[in-house]
């Protein structure tokens, strides 16, 4: 008799196990349980990229510069080094973009004068020339083979030239290869353009340099609008455009930015 209420108690307690792990099983798979959280943050996400639109098969996207209601600035990044992410928001900056070149050994390659300041100056290049530059002051933007280093608060030195005064430039390069390219340009109404033209699948990836005037050209036509100057700002690694939910970061740092922010 003792015997079997010994095996009744034995079989009791092994029933209890049974049920204890079948209760630990089921809280695991709970659908309320962290493991599907991800999953939810994704769906409800606000900060989606946006999709680009194309021009003959590379992607692109667009930011038209409104003086009346912002003011740009340029930034030399050769001594901070820093990427556009943490710029972008020390800044406050609704749009950001590369601006000049810069060589090996951490020097711009051209005119740099930043809020006044020459900290680089000009040189002679067939690649490197044009000029980039804007005073807040007097609401003033220019693109130009010509200097202009005196009226501009702030002014740099890039290139090649893609349109010079309503004139498409053809380029003749003997070393050209696919890269992503950000390009700046002003129409017959003073109107600002930054455009960058990407591969869509390969984002650091897209048009020869050669190819950036006709692509621009074909820009103009489907925005209704009439190029007078435009020229490039760099492309490739060092480039990157950042206005919204419009984000192509770079994946080196780039020598020097220009930022757009609400007045």
């Amino acid at each position: 008799m003792k015997f079997i209420k010994l095996v009744t108690v034995v079989l009791l307690i092994i029933w209890g196990l049974i049920l204890a792990r079948s209760s630990a099983n089921l809280k695991l798979t709970n659908p309320n349980q962290n493991i599907h959280t991800p999953k939810a943050q994704l769906n409800n996400s606000k900060t989606e990229i946006q999709e680009p639109k194309f021009i003959k098969n590379y992607a692109y996207y667009d930011y038209e510069s409104n003086f009346e209601k912002e003011e740009l600035s340029l930034h030399s990044n050769l001594e901070e080094l820093a990427f556009s992410k943490q710029k972008i928001q020390n800044l406050n900056c609704k749009f950001m973009t590369n601006a000049g070149f810069y060589t090996e050994k951490k020097s711009h390659i051209g005119l740099f004068k930043q809020n006044n300041k020459i900290i680089s100056k000009q040189i002679k290049h067939n690649l490197f020339d044009s000029f980039v530059g804007f005073s807040n002051s007097t609401k003033e933007f220019y693109i130009g083979k010509k200097t202009q280093v005196e009226k501009y608060e702030n002014i740099f030195q890039t290139g090649p030239m893609l349109f010079n005064n309503g004139e498409i430039q053809k380029l003749k390069l003997k070393n050209d290869n696919n890269a992503r390219r950000i390009v700046v340009a002003q129409t017959n109404e003073n109107k600002i353009y930054f455009v960058t033209f990407f591969d869509s699948k390969l984002k650091t990836s897209g048009p020869l340099l050669s190819d950036l005037p006709t692509l621009l050209q074909e820009y103009a036509k489907l925005k209704g609008i009439k190029i007078s100057n435009a020229t490039n700002l760099d492309g490739g690694n060092h480039s990157f455009f950042i206005s919204g939910n419009q984000n192509l970061p770079e994946l080196s740092k780039a020598g020097g930015f220009i930022c757009a922010k609400a007045r």
